[in-house]
């Protein structure tokens, strides 16, 4: 599978055209090779006042599909390094953790939905089919809240409990914490840091 190819599909992609969304979908960031994939929400909303973000924007709209799919993982990087998500998550994966090498990261949806309202269900079903292709041939997935958890593992998602790595038989080892924003206490935070320590033991 090249996931360059994988990731121009998922660009092109319009199977939601009436889930309004503000970028073209973006498929990965990080490390294609990677044995972990991290697997998040869904991108945020981008406000009329991030003016460098509506700039991109616009960059986006005047090229094709195939050069924007190259640029959004790089995009990414740089647009969430600079956000308040990346210091909380930097206490549980480390610094540089968008960059290590150690992580394919993508989101269980891929379109920024208006007013960062919950995805409707046919974003998240189609979204699915992406999902899956990513995770063939990783030996770890981690899964970055609910929604994440729901998709990766259907009706035995509840099964899993928040911080508890395990082996699962067909998945490899896998993973499932809180999304960042409904970390409570420190102490939350340290204790998904020992999961993940645990788990990329067992992993890498």
């Amino acid at each position: 599978m090249n996931l360059w190819d994988l990731a121009n599909g998922c660009a092109n992609c319009r199977s939601c055209e009436g889930a309004a969304y503000q970028t073209p979908p973006l498929l990965f960031a990080g490390n294609p090779s990677a044995p972990i994939l991290g697997i998040g929400q869904n991108p945020g909303e981008i406000k009329p006042t991030d003016k460098a973000r509506q700039e991109w924007m616009t960059i986006f709209e005047h090229l094709d599909d195939e050069t924007v799919a190259k640029i959004l993982p790089i995009w990414y990087l740089w647009d969430f390094l600079g956000s308040p998500g990346n210091g909380r998550l930097e206490r549980v994966f480390g610094k540089n953790w968008l960059l290590n090498g150690e992580f394919l990261w993508t989101n269980a949806v891929r379109c920024r939905t208006p007013g960062n309202a919950p995805p409707p269900p046919i974003m998240q079903t189609t979204c699915k089919t992406w999902t899956d292709q990513l995770i063939e041939g990783r030996r770890a997935i981690i899964m970055m809240g609910t929604m994440a958890r729901l998709q990766v593992l259907g009706k035995d998602a509840a099964k899993l409990e928040w911080g508890a790595p395990k082996k699962h038989p067909q998945l490899g080892y896998i993973l499932a914490i809180k999304h960042y924003s409904a970390w409570k206490t420190k102490e939350e935070a340290i204790s998904y840091k020992k999961a993940v320590d645990r788990l990329k033991e067992r992993a890498l």
